[in-house]
């Protein structure tokens, strides 16, 4: 066997790796080495490959070629025209949403139905017409589909009529008090509808019904959403904050109404039916609590060992800056600024049942809501003149204690 094939073997490299290592080591050796004096090791300088430049180098002339009618078509960078970078004014801004814009307000047109024309849905109507879709106005008193004709809006004074203005598939938005009535509307406008047509529910209905009615109609082949509303008789200014639930398609179908009728940001589809009443109906909630709380703070200030406190100045520093400022103590302060005292105002608080039913599902789902339920008590407290509870507390008080009680 050859001696130098055997010690390749051995050393665990070819012949071809030595010679390369011997190589480096020569070409080290030749450039010599420099000590750093602080770190005490042995720095050797690396080895620089200069390229010529690629004008210099040896290119295809096809290759030549083909640049040269690439950059005779371009043009060079001097001959090119310059592109300029867009400014702020060239961006295309979405419309607001204001009373002023609601004319600007684009997307897809459609036809539709409001049903019940008081504080919201008459003002609905107008927010709908302005946002260019074509509106049949209906109520129960003939007046307001009148006056609302003057805005544009195709007046209707029957259920008939309602139904033989509209082209299919039909759109009826019911805008009416809870209950017995929506109740007494749905199933009348079931009775005219035909199969694809939608009705939708924007008032402050128990999400429970919602699911019956949904259930109900879709056996006729009728679509129900359930549009939980709120922004109040603001809501023509600023918008509505809407939360529908509802099948897919048939949201899509009113997609365009919801979208003029909400502000940016304020829209959406929350799930199936009576999923949009059941989100509506926790807000309502929370506004309880939200509510509750200033009322008992304010009448801690009114109360101060500090005298009388300018409450609407303090209402009005707390709108800016503070952890506590919100749209409701903007409307506090209004209300403070035209009557300090609240004296025209009497403490008797009525609930339209979103609090209750927002007490009963913590109940149900075994959730703890002590600020809500409380909140709601304290505005049954409120409706009582003399509290039989309290003359009972006072009694026992007297009997067990002899503690003096005030005569009536």
């Amino acid at each position: 066997m050859d001696r130098r094939a055997s010690r390749a073997r051995r050393s665990g490299r070819s012949r071809r790796a030595r010679r390369v290592a011997a190589g480096g080591n020569r070409r080290r050796a030749h450039l010599g080495a420099r000590r750093d004096p602080q770190r005490h090791e042995t720095r050797v300088h690396p080895i620089v490959r200069v390229h010529p430049p690629r004008s210099a180098r040896n290119v295809p002339a096809a290759h030549q070629r083909r640049r040269a009618r690439l950059e005779s078509s371009r043009g060079t960078s001097a001959s090119r025209p310059h592109r300029r970078r867009r400014s702020c004014e060239d961006h295309r801004i979405a419309p607001g949403r204001g009373e002023d814009a609601l004319e600007k307000i684009r997307g897809n047109r459609m036809q539709l139905a409001m049903l019940g024309l008081g504080k919201m849905g008459g003002n609905m109507v107008q927010r709908l017409l302005g946002g260019g879709h074509k509106v049949v106005a209906y109520d129960v008193d003939p007046r307001r589909p009148a006056e609302l004709a003057a805005l544009g809006a195709a007046p209707a004074t029957t259920l008939d009529e309602v139904i033989a203005a509209l082209q299919p598939p039909r759109v009826c938005w019911a805008m009416v008090p809870a209950g017995k009535i929506t109740e007494e509307l749905v199933n009348s406008l079931a009775a005219r509808m035909q199969k694809g047509d939608i009705i939708i529910d924007g008032g402050n209905s128990n999400f429970k019904d919602s699911q019956r009615r949904a259930k109900e109609l879709a056996e006729r082949g009728i679509h129900f959403c359930d549009a939980g509303t709120s922004g109040g008789i603001w809501g023509l200014k600023v918008g509505y904050c809407l939360m529908v639930g509802g099948a897919p398609e048939a949201y899509a179908i009113i997609e365009p109404a919801l979208k003029t009728l909400a502000p940016e940001g304020g829209l959406m589809h929350t799930g199936p039916a009576g999923s949009g009443h059941f989100v509506k109906m926790v807000h309502n909630g929370i506004e309880y609590g939200l509510m509750t709380a200033y009322a008992e703070g304010f009448e801690i200030l009114k109360t101060s060992p500090f005298g009388q406190l300018d409450l609407p100045k303090i209402a009005g520093i707390w709108r800016n800056g503070s952890v506590v400022r919100s749209w409701l103590l903007d409307l506090l302060h209004d209300a403070l600024e035209k009557d300090p005292g609240l004296d025209g105002i009497r403490g008797y608080v009525e609930d339209s049942g979103e609090g209750r039913w927002t007490v009963q599902a913590a109940i149900d789902q075994n959730v703890p809501a002590p600020v809500i339920t409380l909140s709601l008590l304290m505005r049954i407290a409120s409706r009582q003149d003399e509290s039989f509870s309290a003359k009972v507390q006072a009694a026992l008080r007297n009997e067990f204690g002899g503690h003096a009680v005030k005569k009536s």
